[in-house]
């Protein structure tokens, strides 16, 4: 007999499939080495269309492989009873239970013990987030009854919680397993399998689907190897995938409006909705598999969040804009109002950021998010670490090409960089001379594990630091341009510090986009703290772009060669001191539409629209109210206690006769003009 079409199908399977070689690692060796393991559950959860299924079919196969038997169930076919459950089990191992007398769990359960005895048993257990209230029973009656030369695999939309997570009898049982999107490098080797060999073809397929394994499974191919592969699955038809745990209207629309900004909680949704969103809503929505709690609040798993977005833009462009504009308002309130109080503003600064109006500064920003890394001063203790980690960087150099994209323009964006130019930055950094003249300017960045992946060099510009800059290779011309009187003013006292010149930011990878979002802030620190910044890094486009999204300007005359004689490199300079960090956050976003609106929306000219029944007070805590600021929030603005703030709000309820500060905050955007039938 020839091979089948089943047969045929596996093999094309085998060879389509990419990635995930931790997971398949984990799994096979543990069912080489089951009798020497503690664990017996390996638990594989992640979103719609993260490729569990596939996963899972890996696995059968591995365990086939390895001559173990298969048991496989879908709870989305069997239903969530207990007695579909076993009866599938059954089943799935050649026995009808209509066969057996009586038919029962008991004759499963012997059934499943009777097959052990020949060799491993593997079950293979899939969409278990449909099991329901069954998960009692599976967990205390079906489970503990199994075999110990048996492995479990349980995969659904998330992961096993409560009692499979605390208790201390399945605790050490389960290995955990959530899966994240592949990697540019599982997407070039799948699209490389499928005879896609041109770089920017394989590059406009990665940032379609962004390693989303369901999108890259859906990819059109004409014949004749045409190189303009592109993905069936459009951004709404990605989304529909999630949004199948959503099906009801209220929830899409919540869905909607938390896509406006990277974290939401409830009263900021019920202020960008202009209605009170119900405690019952939000706790369907903070549950659903793709929203996870977060430091401010909860976020969208982030292709959901850049789906949902696209999508709301698209379809509602006018109600997306006018949130946006609600957005960046509050965000500039809280930036303004951080300056003020002189505490961290980080967080807003980097919300404000994701609304930037520069395409580049968007793609570069796309992929920031919270570091595991850690930044600590060089010094006589761990110089050597700062010298092994320049040896180590120049001895492992190779090309590096950096990709990102813009989620608002689609614009593309790659950079690629030979060994040579990767070393630019660090062969300009004289390590054992800045230790000298300016201790503490270098700082190592280490990973989790404490190894060192990083090297950056901040000198602060005084009195103290002013010659040496003054002659050193990448500075001189900078502070050379200067008049005398004006590099007078910058010789401050140490301890005052009139700005920072960024000598050298180093990683050991730029390609890596958790190192790659490090830099964004370690420039954050000194532009939010109200200073001048300078920096002149290699004269190449990635260096050049990434300074003018920011908002960098070149420096007149201050043109050098420090990088080589034929590498004419520019000097950036950004200066947020005094009053000008707001007006810079302004200019930042003026470009991307919101900006108008956020304006409109803090207007004081509405709230002065309001009927004389307002008090001064009141009129402050209306203005802020509508920003979509929390009670805690507004009297730490207003200087005021949590308590009178609510005062305020109640007695302005009570004078329009409202029934919750979303009315009352509509009623302020409308004019002043109160509903004589509020709802």
């Amino acid at each position: 007999m020839g091979q089948t079409i089943g047969e045929r199908m596996n093999e094309w399977m085998e060879r389509r499939f990419v990635g995930r070689r931790f997971e398949c690692d984990v799994f096979g060796q543990l069912l080489s080495a089951i009798h020497s393991r503690t664990e017996r559950i390996i638990n594989i959860s992640g979103t719609a269309g993260m490729g569990k299924t596939t996963l899972l079919d890996r696995y059968e196969s591995l365990a086939l492989a390895q001559g173990a038997h298969s048991l496989r169930i879908d709870i989305a076919e069997t239903g969530s009873g207990s007695d579909r459950i076993w009866r599938a089990v059954f089943e799935g191992l050649g026995r009808s239970a209509e066969q057996e007398a009586p038919a029962s769990l008991e004759a499963c359960i012997s059934a499943i013990h009777r097959k052990s005895e020949n060799g491993m048993l593997v079950l293979f257990v899939d969409s278990y987030e449909k099991i329901g209230s069954s998960d009692h029973w599976f967990r205390t009656a079906f489970l503990p009854r199994l075999p110990m030369n048996m492995l479990i695999v349980v995969a659904g939309r998330y992961s096993l919680e409560g009692p499979w997570r605390h208790s201390p009898a399945w605790k050490p049982l389960i290995i955990r397993l959530p899966l994240t999107e592949l990697s540019y490098e599982d997407i070039h080797g799948y699209l490389q399998e499928s005879g896609e060999t041109d770089d920017e073809a394989i590059d406009a397929v990665w940032f379609r689907t962004l390693g989303h394994p369901l999108s890259l499974s859906l990819l059109n191919s004409s014949d004749g190897g045409d190189k303009a592969m592109q993905p069936l699955f459009s951004f709404e038809d990605r989304l529909e995938v999630w949004l199948r745990e959503a099906p009801e209207e209220e929830l899409r629309q919540l869905l909607f409006a938390a896509s406006i900004t990277r974290s939401f909680h409830q009263e900021w949704l019920s202020a960008l909705l202009e209605k009170e969103v119900a405690s019952t809503w939000f706790e369907k929505l903070s549950k659903l598999s793709f929203v996870s709690r977060a430091s401010e609040g909860w976020q969208l798993h982030e292709r959901v969040w850049e789906a949902m977005r696209r999508t709301f833009r698209e379809r509602m462009p006018d109600t997306f804009e006018r949130y946006c504009g609600k957005a960046v308002g509050r965000c500039l309130a809280k930036i303004e109002e951080g300056i003020r109080q002189g505490r961290d503003i980080s967080r807003e600064f980097a919300e404000a950021l994701r609304f930037a109006g520069n395409p580049i500064m968007r793609a570069h920003y796309r992929h920031a998010r919270e570091s595991r890394h850690y930044m600590e001063p060089v010094d006589a203790g761990n110089r050597e670490e700062a010298a092994a980690y320049a040896a180590r960087r120049r001895d492992e150099a190779r090309p590096w090409t950096v990709r990102c994209a813009d989620l608002e323009s689609g614009a593309l964006f790659r950079y690629d960089l030979t060994a040579e130019e990767s070393l630019l930055r660090l062969n300009a950094l004289p390590i054992d001379e800045l230790l000298e003249e300016s201790p503490g300017a270098l700082k190592l960045i280490r990973n989790a594990a404490g190894i060192v992946v990083g090297l950056t060099a901040l000198i602060p510009i005084h009195e103290g630091t002013i010659d040496y800059l003054m002659r050193a290779p990448l500075s001189r011309a900078y502070f050379q341009s200067l008049s005398p009187v004006r590099r007078q003013e910058l010789r401050v006292a140490p301890e005052q510090s009139s700005g920072v010149f960024v000598y050298s930011i180093d990683v050991d990878n730029l390609e890596d986009e958790e190192l790659r979002g490090d830099i964004i802030p370690i420039l954050f620190e000194p532009l939010l703290a109200g200073s001048l910044l300078v920096q002149s890094p290699p004269p190449l486009p990635y260096f050049a772009q990434a300074c003018e999204s920011l908002g960098f300007e070149e420096t007149p005359g201050a043109r050098h060669t420090g990088y080589g004689d034929e590498k004419v490199a520019l000097t950036y300079a950004l200066d947020t001191r005094k009053s000008r960090l707001p007006s810079y956050l302004r200019r930042m976003i003026s470009d991307s539409g919101s900006l108008a609106t956020a304006e409109t929306m803090s207007d004081q000219s509405t709230i002065s629209q309001l009927p004389e029944r307002l008090t001064a007070r009141e009129q402050e805590v209306a203005a802020l109210l509508t920003q979509g600021f929390t009670n805690p929030e507004i009297a730490a603005r207003l200087y005021v206690s949590e308590a009178a703030v609510k005062k305020h709000v109640n007695a302005m309820l009570s004078k329009f006769n409202l029934k919750n500060r979303t009315q009352l905050a509509k009623l302020i955007l409308d004019g002043g003009s109160p509903d004589p039938f509020p709802s």
